[in-house]
């Protein structure tokens, strides 16, 4: 009920990853979304740590896991259908493969780590940061680390246009101009916060782990 302005969240391109899922009859799309959420993130948490030079255990490994599901934010994501849980993944992806495209004189050059597969992570590491960047505005300044790198630079607009052509051809020119309209009004006209009174009980949910009436009040 957010009226015109407020039901349009993402760009019409987005749709192209949720639409497998409306192909299932409701919970299970849900369920799958909250799996590949979390499983994106987790081992796109993994693959960051290997690429900064540790090799988790198999131990250190599920810890990480219990971790991600024991963390109430990514919780109440999921809960909500969101999809921070996933850009996150994303982001982590784009993170070790950024960790990967650089210069390590203590590697022998192969075809693994020479010039060329490290050419290849900078540009891939560009593509999937636009790509989170695309999907949902408030991620685009995690791009900054694209202005470093030429590679990564050239990975990000590639994608970024490709996404932009993509939308358009899929869409239509209307489609894209109604989102940029969205754009605007909320840049002029949305700019009032909701109150915390506004905000969903769910948020106040690790509350109810203080002993007392303030947070039972709280939650």
């Amino acid at each position: 009920n957010g009226d015109y302005h407020g039901s349009y969240l993402y760009p019409p391109v987005v749709l192209l990853l949720f639409a497998p899922f409306t192909l299932l009859s409701y919970p299970l799309p849900a369920t799958l979304w909250g799996l590949l959420s979390v499983g994106l993130l987790w081992h796109g948490s993994l693959a960051l740590v290997r690429a900064a030079g540790y090799e988790p255990s198999r131990y250190e490994t599920a810890l990480l896991g219990v971790a991600l599901l024991g963390f109430q934010p990514l919780l109440l994501s999921v809960k909500l259908g969101q999809t921070a849980g996933f850009l996150g993944g994303v982001l982590c992806f784009a993170g070790a493969a950024a960790l990967s495209s650089r210069e390590d004189p203590e590697l022998v050059d192969d075809e693994e780590s020479g010039p060329a597969a490290r050419r290849r992570a900078a540009v891939l590491s560009g593509a999937l940061t636009a790509l989170a960047g695309v999907v949902k505005l408030p991620y685009a300044p995690a791009s900054a680390h694209l202005l470093t790198d030429r590679r990564r630079l050239l990975g990000g607009v590639a994608a970024g246009l490709g996404l932009v052509g993509l939308s358009l051809a899929v869409f239509g020119l209307e489609a894209n101009a109604a989102y940029l309209d969205v754009l605007r009004w909320g840049a002029t006209e949305g700019l009032e916060r909701r109150p915390p009174t506004l905000w969903l009980p769910p948020y106040y949910r690790p509350f109810y782990l203080v002993d007392g009436a303030v947070g039972r009040q709280l939650a």
